[in-house]
């Protein structure tokens, strides 16, 4: 069996905005900037039971697995003083988002 035999998932299109909202992604920044080791087999939101949402949900365990990793990921590129939420204002800096799409997202996909 070659590679092109085997079928992928099927995928949706989903915004940065809803991937950075996502408690996995802040939990990925946050164990990242804190000097934590990855806690993909020690945290329970991470390893709950398989549930089988439809593409593109959010709390499946396949995404939280990849935002978690994502977060890691911004938050060892990212600046330390670049917040992911404005302070008091409760919503995503603006910022951080156009840092990550600056840095995590190819033009070229």
């Amino acid at each position: 069996m070659s590679l092109a035999d085997i079928q992928q998932v099927p995928t949706v299109q989903v915004s940065i905005f809803d991937i950075m909202c996502t408690t996995a992604f802040q939990r990925g920044v946050a164990d990242a900037r804190y000097g934590r080791a990855p806690r993909f087999d020690g945290d329970e939101f991470l390893i709950m039971p398989l549930e089988r949402g439809p593409p593109g949900d959010m709390n499946s365990f396949s995404n939280r697995q990849w935002n978690y990793e994502r977060g890691r990921q911004f938050g060892i590129m990212a600046p330390r003083t670049l917040n992911l939420f404005l302070p008091r204002a409760g919503y995503l800096n603006p910022a951080a988002v156009k840092f990550y799409m600056a840095h995590f997202l190819d033009p070229g996909i």
